[in-house]
């Protein structure tokens, strides 16, 4: 078992940042956004073109197109505000975030199956079972340890790595790790999170339903916007009829393609098909609430979390846009017990907003 102590430093966590930020702008989605962005810009600025012109005109048909024009250019504008809102407002949110959580002294952890954090009171704050998106990235005076291609989970400065064998250590740790790290299993699932004293509420629960649902709808909005857009700049005819009927044999096409890809990889990882039914744990405590979910699990201070509201029979926990968790009303012993529960996570929210507010003051 290798571990090395460190602290998270300002200038290790802004090289560790700007690295992360410099791969996330180098890759394809983030072209994609800027790119389409400047296309929506660029149709909408036509369309008030259009509009400017057309005024004067009388009869249906005239109002008729002036209104269709007017319905294109608003949601042309809304995706493009949408799209650099991705590329670039939540980004900058994200590294606020990011940025207050300095100064800590850490512990990471590299055991057999799990690759573990833990805060100064030698509480756990994350758990991740060993799979190849953990990786080790140079940076000029340290390393980060990465999950995934943009989210850093470690920022090691130099000094430290020097006082306890240096990066080739770790990395030679890490690897080695990886190659004998066996499938997770619900073994390793339930050994994620070690649960911490005085747990005021847990339960375990099928979170995959949720997200399938969810996932369900999203493709319906987008497809019902996109088959409006497109028939109010093309008309209905029957070449518009067509094209619409291709954009919903690719979505359907995606839909099962997707499925199909989630087995192929659940089966590499030595689950059974459909296990993203795997279930999810939630626990809650006086500072926060642990989470497990899939190969992680994860420790959130009530500052981080945004809101909790009850969506279709399931109670569910918000940070900004995203979602933490959906917790099934059946999960909860009864209405009141569910009650309970949501007022006691609304409660720690209200009471870390106004310490951060007054400390800030």
């Amino acid at each position: 078992m290798y571990q090395i102590e460190y602290t998270e430093d300002l200038p290790t966590k802004q090289m560790a940042w700007e690295k992360m930020e410099k791969m996330q702008r180098s890759g394809a989605q983030w072209f994609l956004k800027i790119f389409l962005a400047i296309l929506m810009g660029v149709w909408a600025v036509q369309h008030l073109v259009r509009i400017v012109q057309m005024f004067g005109e009388s009869g249906p048909s005239a109002v008729f197109s002036m209104g269709r024009l007017i319905f294109t250019t608003i949601v042309s504008l809304t995706l493009m505000i949408l799209l650099l809102r991705k590329a670039f407002v939540c980004p900058k949110k994200a590294k606020q975030n990011y940025m207050d959580e300095t100064l800590k002294k850490r512990r990471l952890v590299l055991s057999e199956q799990i690759l573990r954090i833990y805060d100064e009171n030698n509480q756990q704050i994350l758990g991740v079972h060993w799979n190849n998106n953990i990786h080790v990235v140079p940076l000029n005076e340290g390393v980060m340890v990465c999950y995934g291609q943009y989210r850093c989970i470690a920022a090691i400065p130099q000094k430290d790595l020097d006082e306890q064998g240096g990066a080739e250590q770790l990395c030679q740790a890490v690897q080695e790790i990886q190659r004998n790290a066996m499938p997770i299993n619900e073994t390793i699932w339930r050994a994620l999170m070690i649960q911490r004293p005085n747990m005021v509420w847990g339960s375990s629960y099928d979170l995959g339903t949720f997200l399938k649902k969810r996932r369900n709808r999203n493709l319906i909005v987008l497809f019902f916007v996109l088959s409006v857009f497109y028939f109010m700049m093309a008309g209905i005819n029957m070449l518009s009829l067509i094209v619409m009927l291709i954009i919903a044999i690719f979505f359907t096409v995606s839909f099962f393609a997707q499925k199909k890809r989630l087995n192929e990889k659940f089966q590499k990882m030595g689950l059974p098909m459909g296990a993203d039914e795997i279930t999810a744990r939630c626990e809650l405590y006086e500072e926060g609430m642990q989470i497990s979910r899939g190969e992680e699990g994860s420790f959130w201070e009530w500052k981080k979390v945004d809101g909790v509201t009850v969506e279709q029979n399931y109670v569910v926990i918000k940070k900004g846009l995203g979602i933490i968790t959906a917790i099934p009303t059946e999960s909860f012993a009864s209405p009141e017990e569910q009650q309970s529960v949501i007022g006691f996570i609304r409660s720690h929210m209200k009471g870390s907003q106004t310490k951060n507010q007054t400390m800030s003051e």
